[in-house]
């Protein structure tokens, strides 16, 4: 006997975002708070505060980038004031610019300075301050080209630069490598661009007030060898200005004489040679730095596929749902004395009737144990040609078949089997052909929007579109099926759940309904910290763990829900409570007093929302999707600045005055 699982379920990529540097200091810094462990000022009620209060603010849909830059911003307002070592860490700079032009200058001073080219009044055409310094840069250079690793270096100076607050330090010295990395460059080739530039400006200022003679010793070099090597050093220099290089037999100088030749050609040569081999590789390598510096600090890339990211909320995960389905199939024969199947301390048993929760995490991943639905057996025999009457039956009120059905509500299969054992023939029927034919009729042309942002050549991104999307089949596009909608009701359900869970729904707003912008103020108010059902419910009642307000907005109808978790025996007190904070509600909209922090609220989660380009490339498709200009979601602050606490207030009193469904799920015990 044998567990056998047949998963259908993607893989999480490996995700990296794009943000600022401030933006991945304060993440990092959170990280490092929460990966400490409890502290006294950072405990697991704040942490899930943080969590939930983010997702309130920018929603279920954003991004993992939006979520933890919008969660840690969010966090360390609560977690400064607590903690006075990391407010000093995140208000001490890493780095200035000024100390780029630190460095210019004190370049430029340390070449002004050295003027030991000779004995005084001389230029030795073997001077060493010249020939070292373009020797040393020659070698720097090669060592570029070499795959020399400098990430112990970098993370050195990251931790030495931001020393104070150790955890975090480590974790800002290893993801800031290549910052601190690109930012070092500058500095030194800055500075060593400025050393050659001294160097030529003192050539010249010494050559105006005084009179320079050239000349060369040697113990043991020859004027051959001398004349060969200047030649071949000062060949670039001669090509770019015109100067010859003079011949050296006669400016030999013996013991005791002194240079007679003038050291103007010379001069000319030797600053040109460090203007060519110094100032300017190093002036482009300066700028290559600040260029990489400067899009680094604006996109800093953030690995976000960690486990401690990962932990954080489903939406984390964006290639995986955050419930799990698993549909349970039991082939082995029922025998009094076989051994129990328990999974995760759930005893199973052989055939189950409903779905059993396994794992339910604090964040809200679900792991399910699905039962076979009824007549998937019967999904393989051929269907009998359509009745005439079906033509006339509404396309929206198609149903799908059992097997297309479990297709879709099926992530993986847990198979219960024997060696050898013979499996049903509908469950060949869930492989990845069947699945991938089920999306082909629905990924198509016809169903898809693109929407691209960001700095880009459109003939270019044009010219890629149309190769990746060449083989795309043009297909139907998909009308969404007209909603039915049921009275108000009451519905109790009982569930393997310890707590009591109670949702109340009223019809809202479809997607392009005039309602939708008064709701969402609605939702952040009834869902804020400082709205009327956190206070009343949770705060001063202690009825709920959790209590807030959501809307789903659909094609042709919508959702609007209040919710809350409270424990069994406080189920249907709380449910009253809930009832009459939604009357309030009904009929007094949001209160005068809180009506503008609320909409400040909705705005600045917005402004979060619209911040990178991938936020705009996927308002721009959703807009497009549902029929609306593709600027849509630029206009939306304009939307929500142009309503009034009447108009918000008429809003409520509409949709919250008809009756609700109620649903109450309460434990199976």
């Amino acid at each position: 006997m044998g567990l056998a699982a047949h998963a259908g379920r993607p893989s999480a990529a490996s995700y990296i975002a794009s943000m600022t540097e401030d933006q991945a200091r304060q993440v990092l810094l959170l990280q490092a708070q929460e990966s400490a462990g409890d502290t006294p000022t950072w405990q697991p009620a704040d942490r899930s505060w943080a969590t939930r209060q983010t997702v309130a603010t920018v929603g279920e849909q954003a991004t993992p980038e939006t979520f933890v830059v919008a969660r840690a911003a969010l966090a360390l307002q609560r977690l400064l004031p607590r903690d006075p070592a990391a407010q000093r860490w995140l208000g001490r700079r890493a780095w200035h610019p000024a100390w780029v032009a630190l460095a210019l200058l004190l370049g430029l001073m340390a070449g002004l300075a050295v003027d030991q080219l000779g004995p005084p009044q001389r230029v030795n055409l073997l001077a060493p301050a010249v020939w070292v310094l373009v020797a040393w840069n020659l070698l720097v250079y090669a060592a570029l080209l070499l795959p020399l690793k400098l990430q112990g270096v970098r993370g050195w100076l990251s931790r030495w630069a931001l020393r104070g607050h150790e955890h975090v330090a480590v974790a800002w010295a290893r993801h800031a490598a290549p910052l601190t990395g690109a930012r070092l460059a500058l500095v030194l080739h800055a500075a060593a661009a400025t050393l050659a530039l001294g160097l030529v400006a003192g050539l010249y200022l010494r050559g105006l007030v005084l009179d320079y003679r050239a000349g060369w010793q040697s113990t043991f070099a020859t004027a051959d060898q001398v004349q060969t090597a200047l030649r071949w050093l000062l060949a670039p220099a001669s090509a770019i200005t015109g100067i010859a290089v003079p011949d050296v037999a006669p400016l030999r100088v013996g013991p005791g004489a002194d240079a007679t030749a003038s050291a103007a050609p010379w001069i000319h040569l030797l600053a040109a040679t460090l203007l060519l081999a110094v100032v300017l590789p190093r002036s482009l390598l300066a700028w290559r730095a600040g260029v990489r510096a400067t899009k680094l600090t604006q996109r800093f890339p953030l690995p976000l596929d960690t486990p401690y990211f990962e932990a954080l909320h489903p939406l984390m995960r964006p290639g995986l749902p955050p419930t799990v389905r698993l549909l349970w199939l039991n082939l082995v024969e029922a025998t009094a004395d076989g051994p129990p199947v328990r999974l995760f301390d759930t005893l199973i048993e052989r055939d189950i009737h409903a779905v059993q929760t396994l794992l339910r995490s604090e964040e809200g991943d679900t792991l399910q144990l699905h039962p076979v639905p009824a007549g998937v057996e019967g999904a393989l025999v051929p269907a009998a040609a359509a009745p005439w009457w079906q033509t006339w039956w509404p396309a929206g009120a198609t149903l799908k078949s059992p097997l297309a059905r479990l297709r879709d509500d099926t992530d993986a299969v847990l198979l219960l089997t024997r060696p050898g054992a013979a499996e049903p023939a509908w469950l060949a029927a869930l492989d990845r052909p069947a699945l991938a034919t089920h999306h082909a009729r629905h990924f198509n042309a016809a169903n898809l929007t693109l929407a691209i942002a960001g700095d880009f050549e459109p003939a270019a991104v044009l010219e890629i579109i149309r190769e990746k999307f060449a083989g795309l089949p043009v297909g139907d596009r998909w009308t969404a099926p007209a909603s039915q909608l049921a009275p108000g009701s009451n519905l109790t359900r009982h569930l393997p759940k310890k707590q009591a869970v109670l949702a109340i729904g009223f019809p809202g707003s479809t997607i392009s309904g005039a309602d939708r912008h008064a709701l969402a103020m609605i939702q952040e108010y009834a869902s804020d910290m400082a709205g009327p059902l956190f206070s009343r419910i949770r705060e001063e009642l202690g009825l709920a763990y959790q209590v807030g307000a959501t809307q789903f907005l659909g094609y042709d109808a919508g959702l609007f829900s209040f919710y809350l978790a409270t424990s069994p025996s406080q189920a249907d007190f709380a449910r009253s409570e809930l009832l009459a904070e939604i009357a309030k509600i009904a009929a007094h909209g949001i209160p005068t007093e809180a009506f503008e922090r609320v909409r400040s609220t909705v705005l600045s989660g917005l402004a979060i929302q619209q911040q990178s380009p991938a936020s705009i490339a996927r308002h721009v498709a959703l807009d497009l999707l549902f029929g609306h200009p593709a600027d849509q979601h630029r206009r939306l602050p304009e939307a929500y600045k142009a309503l009034t606490a009447s108009a918000v207030a008429e809003t409520a009193h509409r949709i919250f005055s008809v009756i609700p469904t109620v649903v109450m799920v309460l434990p199976e015990d």
